[in-house]
């Protein structure tokens, strides 16, 4: 079957427009998810700061040798982060871990050891979440600790 000058020359048009359209979807779609990356790069760039120091205070509270009878001042110090609105701020492996931290010392009789060891985890994803740590690192023993 041959096609007439007319019919080629209208499946050509045809073929033009179709691929002019694709690729105006395609920048439209690109831009929009350009604008998206860019706005929530702004967004973490904005609260980086109030990030940092709701960071460094949990860090603080995480960073003590827990005995059972600094169960209950750990526990309120925690609730307290949390509650003020510092907890805002956490990634989401961050909030996971914190909240692991509170299911231990909110138990009937916490393990002292297990403790211990979700605040340590706690403290890696805070490192990891604050760009210290990449995910690989935080996954590794640090050299001369074990």
């Amino acid at each position: 079957m041959s096609l007439s000058f007319s019919d080629q020359l209208i499946l050509t048009i045809v073929d033009k427009l179709l691929i002019g359209l694709l690729v105006v979807a395609a920048g439209v779609a690109f831009n929009f998810l350009l604008e998206k990356w860019k706005a929530r790069n702004e967004f973490v760039k904005a609260v980086a700061v109030q990030r940092v120091e709701a960071y460094r205070k949990l860090w603080i509270t995480s960073m003590r040798h827990v005995t059972e009878s600094d169960l209950p001042k750990l526990r309120e110090d925690l609730v307290t982060w949390y509650d003020e609105g510092d907890s805002l701020f956490l990634s989401f492996r961050a909030a996971g871990a914190f909240f692991e931290v509170l299911r231990y010392v909110q138990a009937p009789k916490p393990s002292l050891d297990e403790v211990q060891r979700a605040l340590s985890r706690l403290r890696t994803e805070l490192k990891v979440a604050s760009g210290t740590y990449s995910r690989k690192e935080a996954e590794t023993q640090i050299p001369g600790t074990s």
